[in-house]
């Protein structure tokens, strides 16, 4: 055993993209006292942090983004300046040969997701030989009794919070004995089963709950609601670190809000400009309710209106994370994919940009603004892209098949490639729709001289 207490303060990387792993790591810090923890969430920025910045522990997840999280492993063994740094890796269920990939690769030890507090607290202690000093053990060591001064209840609900879900447990069991059982009890065993992932127990505590107060059910999950809304305010409100502190909390604990708090956790990513945080949040919404998205779709036009704004200043990095921020919303934003077109277009990255633009043609909704398409059509044609222009035009006439506007811009590409028939016909077209349209007129004339001659 230990006899030199771990300083809390030791800096700590954790290297992992799954919003859960993320949510209960931080609860069980808090328990040990942490305070200097830098979480990472994509390989790129795990191997900068592993290799150039002193960490006393790292935490590596088997779910990383842009990387893999094997190579990572053994990319920081290799060299920078935590070779010898102990590395505990964090592998789901069922995933042990990948445990032995990663110890065969150097890292300390291993241990299953969801990560427990007793587990990794005993694992962390033996790599630094130094004992934890826990929020739990400090109260104890501060009150004589601490079951003198909380309820069995009380005592439950503090180890929860502190993410200590076995003690957790063995708290409201020992309420259930000794206090004869309350509904307070059930809510408590319902949390830590929901907190586990195991709905079926959780839903069994809350059967018998219901027989104390047939409003049981109900009143359960207005407490969940209740880490909602106090995560919305504090959003409103801009204080994102409560705000995710709240919704991360809800997370956890599980229950018929778990959506809407994941949900509340890709808008706190989206207000601080990290997309990808955002996009994997919703994906584990869409998980349990494949419609989950659809409940941020509201703020694409924001996103996509400070896209244009970035864009018009030169701000190309704030743009991108603007656009990316609507497509992260809706899926098939045409608006937010045709401005990353542009975006990239700028930046030199034609690749990208073609990419973006296909992604936008393909899109199998209308934009609130046809003028995406028509936008898209004029910058190909100035850019000799043809193909792509015909295209926009023909993709903003699908849904607006009476615009001479449209018609008129079309004809030009043709003007552009000489083949005059087929402008002439989508100028009439134009002039039919509009006769009174001055440039469809002119444009006409010269195509009728230049068939002539």
């Amino acid at each position: 055993m230990p006899t030199e207490r771990l300083d809390g303060g030791i800096p700590i990387l954790v290297a992992d993209s799954d919003p859960w792993a993320k949510a209960s790591l931080k609860r069980v810090f808090k328990e040990f006292q942490f305070t200097d923890i830098t979480f990472v969430d994509n390989a790129y920025k795990a191997t900068h942090q592993g290799r150039f910045e002193n960490y006393s522990l790292l935490l590596i997840g088997d779910d990383l983004e842009k990387g893999d999280s094997i190579n990572l492993i053994s990319q920081i063994r290799a060299e920078g300046k935590n070779t010898q740094t102990p590395i505990i890796f964090m592998y789901k269920e069922n995933q042990e040969d990948l445990g032995k990939q990663a110890e065969s690769e150097g890292v300390s030890a291993t241990i299953q997701k969801q990560v427990q507090e007793p587990d990794l607290r005993e694992l962390i202690e033996k790599l630094l030989d130094k004992y934890i000093l826990t929020l739990t053990l400090e109260n104890e060591q501060n009150q004589e009794n601490l079951s003198a001064t909380f309820s069995g209840v009380e005592l439950g609900q503090k180890l929860m919070a502190q993410g200590d879900m076995e003690g957790a447990e063995a708290a409201f069991e020992e309420a259930m004995v000794t206090g004869g059982g309350s509904v307070e009890v059930f809510y408590g065993l319902a949390e830590v089963y929901l907190a586990r992932g195991d709905e079926a127990a959780a839903d069994q505590v809350l059967d018998e709950a219901v027989r104390i107060d047939p409003l049981a059910r109900d009143k359960f999950r207005v407490r969940d609601s209740g880490l909602i809304q106090e995560g919305q305010k504090h959003l409103a409100s801009g204080d994102l670190d409560k705000a995710e502190e709240a919704f991360e909390e809800a997370v956890v604990k599980g229950g018929d809000g778990i959506v809407d708090a994941l949900c509340g956790m890709a808008e706190v990513s989206l207000a601080r400009g990290d997309t990808d945080a955002a996009e994997r949040a919703l994906l584990e919404a869409e998980k349990i309710d494949p419609t989950a998205r659809d409940r941020l779709k509201k703020h694409e036009p924001r996103f996509v209106a400070k896209g244009d704004q970035y864009l018009e200043e030169e701000k190309l990095e704030k743009a991108e994370t603007a656009y990316k921020s609507a497509v992260v919303v809706n899926k098939n934003s045409v608006a937010g994919k045709a401005g990353l077109g542009e975006v990239y277009k700028a930046m030199g990255n034609e690749k990208a940009s073609a990419e973006a633009f296909e992604d936008a043609l393909n899109s199998d909704e209308a934009p609130d603004d046809l003028h995406v398409y028509n936008k898209m059509g004029i910058t190909a044609r100035k850019d000799k892209n043809y193909g792509v222009a015909i295209r926009s035009f023909d993709r903003a006439l699908s849904f607006d098949p009476d615009d001479p506007i449209l018609y008129y811009n079309k004809s030009l590409v043709f003007v552009a490639q000489s083949q005059f028939e087929e402008s002439l016909e989508l100028l009439k077209k134009a002039l039919e729709l509009k006769p009174d349209f001055v440039q469809a007129e002119q444009t006409c004339k010269k195509v009728m001289q230049f068939m002539k001659s």
